[in-house]
């Protein structure tokens, strides 16, 4: 198990799994960051959820682009493979070398064919909070500008 240079970038094997089979590697992982990005090695599962990744990401790459107004298919579609995508990344779970769970709050599979690092994921780390809600702090009435936004 070696550490990088980084701060909290560690290259060990983590493990992406749904439903509890492995469907793809990650060598390394920033665990300080909120958000982090990873490469992925496929395993043989990762044909499953395949179409779903490639969907979303087709959308997520066509987002931009709003095709005949009179055709809203595309869209329909587009809306279809993100909703399918942000269900799955709920539900897939990341795991260490030691089979520990690390806590995430999503982990967002992508699969782009044809690029250098065809299969990667976004992952939401979630770090541990404090155990009580932060108290709602009163809002300034007399601050410059305030009468502004409130209207």
């Amino acid at each position: 198990m070696g550490l990088s240079t980084r701060r909290g970038k560690v290259s060990v094997p983590y493990t992406i799994l749904h439903r509890g089979v492995p469907l793809a590697t990650v060598e390394q992982l920033d665990l300080d960051a909120e958000l982090t990005a990873a490469n992925l090695r496929p395993l043989p599962a990762y044909e499953v959820i395949r179409p779903v990744a490639r969907a979303a990401t087709d959308a997520m790459r066509n987002l931009g682009y709003l095709g005949p107004v009179a055709d809203p298919a595309p869209d329909v579609r587009r809306r279809e493979a993100l909703a399918m995508a942000a269900a799955l990344a709920r539900e897939l779970e990341l795991r260490d070398a030691h089979d520990r769970v690390i806590p995430t709050d999503f982990i967002d599979v992508g699969d782009w064919p044809g690029t250098a690092t065809p299969v990667f994921a976004w992952i939401g780390i979630r770090h541990e909070h404090g155990g009580m809600p932060a108290r709602e702090q009163p809002r300034p009435t007399s601050a410059p500008g305030h009468d502004e936004l409130e209207a």
